[in-house]
């Protein structure tokens, strides 16, 4: 890292630090992490675009978590668990270009919506398929579709389609 020359004295180079703030978000108390410098010569504390835009995401992140939202890290694993890149986040939940960078690095609040339509497509069997189809990439993502049928005891229970595991992952998803 490059030493910085403190902008105020002119004089000392600075040396960043952490401190953790607490915070109170709806009765809960939260330990936060926030950056910032002190001057080795006057003293004087401050915080660069950096630290500051950092800051801004710890915070945003234990707001999230507070109000029940994913955090960014959530939505990052989710993502991966659904083994989608960003754009193609994008294209399937919508939110815009870079939406799913914003969310994941805690820039900005996804909305309730886009919370519980991001759960849906890992904890509702069908869900991810379906907007998978409805976004045009159900070739791409989830491969061939197979009908299947399940019986017991001559009854016929439900007709559903097998997602080739082949192509998707290690283990077969199913949609409604």
């Amino acid at each position: 890292m490059a030493t910085k020359i403190c902008p105020i004295c002119g004089e000392g180079t600075l040396k960043s630090l952490k401190f953790y703030r607490r915070v109170d978000f709806n009765g809960e108390v939260y330990r936060i992490e926030n950056l910032h410098s002190v001057c080795d010569t006057c003293g004087s504390e401050q915080a660069d675009a950096s630290q500051l835009k950092q800051n801004k995401r710890n915070m945003i992140a234990a707001k999230k978590k507070a109000n029940g939202y994913l955090t960014g890290a959530e939505i990052r694993s989710l993502r991966a668990e659904l083994k989608i890149t960003q754009d193609i986040a994008a294209e399937m939940f919508g939110g815009g270009p870079v939406s799913f960078s914003k969310y994941e690095n805690d820039d900005v609040f996804q909305s309730s919506s886009m919370d519980r339509i991001l759960r849906l497509s890992v904890e509702v069997p069908g869900v991810f398929e379906y907007l998978a189809r409805k976004a045009g990439l159900e070739e791409q993502l989830v491969g061939k579709w197979e009908t299947v049928s399940a019986h017991t005891v001559g009854k016929k229970i439900k007709t559903t389609k097998v997602v080739d595991i082949y192509n998707y992952g290690n283990s077969p998803r199913y949609a409604a």
